[in-house]
């Protein structure tokens, strides 16, 4: 007697009873969801600025997707746009980061190679996994923290703006803000904010030091 060979044969023509998840056709470590964080924490105004904002003309595609596939990309050493066009039809991470859309080769001229961020993403940039792209890097700058006396100044300016000229934290609030900060201005600005809300919930007309410490607290952990 002849047995038949077990070959489990490909059902090319069953359709999908669940719906599709593209999250779930790759491993949870991937590199393409780094990729994907990295991009989420990036600022990309100055992106979207170009663009109509009253919803008229041709639609374009996200900034963060158009950012997200030429990282990724880069990380593959592929920097062809013709050649990524053809992954997003292709490839599967490729296609979980255009989300199902291929945009065309021309899409990607007015996409520069510009990565700003907090100090995370230069801590990012040295992951293994991203040393490719960090090959092509060619000019890097790193804005230093304030001084103290800047620290001042600067939560003094942003009093003013508010509409209070008066002196409206302490200088022992102002040096642990600036100390718990490292002089960094978005540090500065959410210590300082709820230093203003924990003072107001404690009925004082002056952030002090327990105010501000109250408030590293609050932040920190």
């Amino acid at each position: 007697m002849v047995m038949p060979q077990n070959f489990p044969f490909p059902q090319r023509d069953q359709p999908l009873l669940l719906p599709v998840d593209m999250r779930e056709w790759l491993p949870a470590d991937d590199l393409v969801f780094i990729v994907l964080d990295a991009v989420a924490a990036l600022d990309l105004g100055v992106f979207r600025r170009r663009y109509r904002a009253d919803g008229y003309g041709r639609a374009a595609f996200d900034p963060e997707m158009m950012v997200a596939l030429l990282l990724y990309a880069y990380c593959q050493r592929e920097r062809s746009s013709r050649v990524i066009e053809k992954w997003c039809v292709r490839d599967v991470a490729y296609r979980l980061i255009a989300g199902g859309l291929c945009p065309r080769s021309r899409h990607y001229r007015a996409v520069p190679g510009l990565l700003v961020g907090q100090p995370t993403l230069r801590r990012t940039m040295k992951l293994a996994v991203l040393a490719a792209l960090e090959q092509r890097t060619a000019l890097r700058y790193t804005m230093p923290g304030m001084t103290a006396g800047e620290t001042s100044s600067y939560v003094a300016h942003h009093l003013k703006l508010a509409g209070r000229a008066d002196k409206l934290f302490t200088e022992d609030a102002l040096n642990l803000i600036h100390t718990t900060a490292r002089g960094y201005p978005r540090a500065v600005n959410n210590l300082a904010l709820q230093s203003l809300v924990a003072a107001f919930a404690t009925g004082k007309n002056l952030v002090d030091e327990p105010a501000a410490r109250s408030a590293v607290t609050e932040v920190i952990d």
